[in-house]
């Protein structure tokens, strides 16, 4: 369950990267999302390699496989986000990698629910 927080917590940075560029703080300053995720991205880096020896250890490897391409979608995304430039070429290179990360996500979460019996419980 660590390991999915872990993984969903860098998912919706991800997915606020693409979706915005920037948003308004409750006090009227501008946060650009690029800020953000270059901020959130140290936290989860450091979470995920603490916890990368049970992951290996303990993920089937249908799971583990998934792993391996996560990493590979969010390196994907991360070069997306810091070539972003305000404009159209650079926003849909934002858009068109967290494509690859919310399919990912999505098959992650489905093995998931297998590999702990949960799928029978959302139904």
């Amino acid at each position: 369950m660590d390991y999915y927080n872990t993984y969903y917590q860098h998912y919706r940075l991800c997915q606020r990267a693409a979706c915005a560029d920037a948003h308004r703080q409750d006090d009227g300053s501008i946060t650009y999302t690029k800020d953000d995720f270059d901020a959130g991205l140290g936290r989860f880096l450091s979470d995920w390699a603490s916890q990368e020896g049970k992951i290996r250890l303990l993920l089937p490897s249908q799971i583990l496989s998934l792993h391996e391409e996560s990493i590979e979608v969010f390196n994907q995304m991360k070069a997306a986000v810091f070539k972003f430039k305000q404009n159209n070429e650079t926003r849909k290179l934002k858009t068109d990698a967290f494509k690859e990360v919310e399919q990912v996500k999505t098959a992650i979460e489905r093995s998931l629910r297998d590999f702990l019996r949960t799928e029978k419980l959302l139904k």
